[in-house]
């Protein structure tokens, strides 16, 4: 009688202990399955984001590129201005100062 309790309990045992591998293996393909999930998710919100990424550094660029052309025809606008008003406060002189050599000039400038 007491090798039939002990063989009753071993088999109990033995079947919750197979029970419990079911469960376990059950468990660890579940928790497979859910990182196969969150890898899969992570990949496409990285590859959204990528793209947003790669957009917004196109959209800096462009812009860098405008401001970049704004500034230099601002200066190109200002040097052509400058050169305007230089030659409208000296366009009523008439000198030859440019025809001249040098020597000749520095003589006659000496001899006035």
């Amino acid at each position: 009688m007491r090798l039939t309790e002990l063989q009753n309990k071993y088999r109990a045992a033995k079947k919750i202990a197979c029970w419990y591998k079911l469960w376990a293996d059950g468990k660890e393909r579940h928790i497979q399955q859910e990182w196969e999930r969150i890898g899969a998710g992570l990949q496409n919100v990285l590859l959204v984001e990528q793209g947003k990424h790669r957009q917004h550094l196109l959209t800096v660029q462009l812009v860098s590129v405008q401001l970049l052309t704004v500034q230099l025809l601002t200066v190109q606008l200002l040097s052509v201005q400058l050169l305007s008003s230089w030659m409208n406060r000296y366009s009523h002189c008439k000198t030859d100062w440019y025809n001249t050599q040098p020597a000749e000039s520095f003589t006659a400038l000496w001899l006035m």
